[in-house]
């Protein structure tokens, strides 16, 4: 029990750190636009993992529904922010779809913006 509670701050610290990587590098006057949006794109690639990675360790480990509920305390204040902003309440089966596809969009977005961060290069 103690190691998810480890876990859980441990993402909560990826995810700030990753965020706020991303408001440094885009205020930093002295990057060019290429490390910049490489950058960029590895810290959302990071928040991505750390936001795929609950539902990932609670389909890998076939136990109980009892595992995703304590990672669910997690992004708590994520899932009071979406719940707030919808008509209806989210169950934790439709939070964890959310944050799973969230994490899988961030992911690809990073990858998609190191791809085109080569693009601007110049040889």
């Amino acid at each position: 029990m103690i190691w998810i509670r480890v876990f859980q701050r441990a993402i909560r610290i990826i995810l700030i750190a990753s965020f706020t990587g991303i408001l440094v590098v885009a205020l930093l006057p002295g990057l060019t636009t290429e490390s910049r949006i490489n950058s960029i794109g590895v810290a959302l690639q990071i928040a991505g993992i750390a936001f795929a990675l609950p539902e990932l360790a609670q389909r890998l480990s076939n136990r109980p529904a009892t595992d995703l509920l304590i990672f669910a305390e997690t992004f708590f204040p994520f899932w009071k922010i979406l719940s707030k902003n919808t008509r209806r309440k989210l169950t934790l089966g439709q939070l964890s779809v959310i944050l799973s596809v969230l994490g899988i969009v961030l992911i690809f977005v990073g990858l998609g913006m190191q791809y085109f961060a080569v693009f601007f290069a110049k040889p």
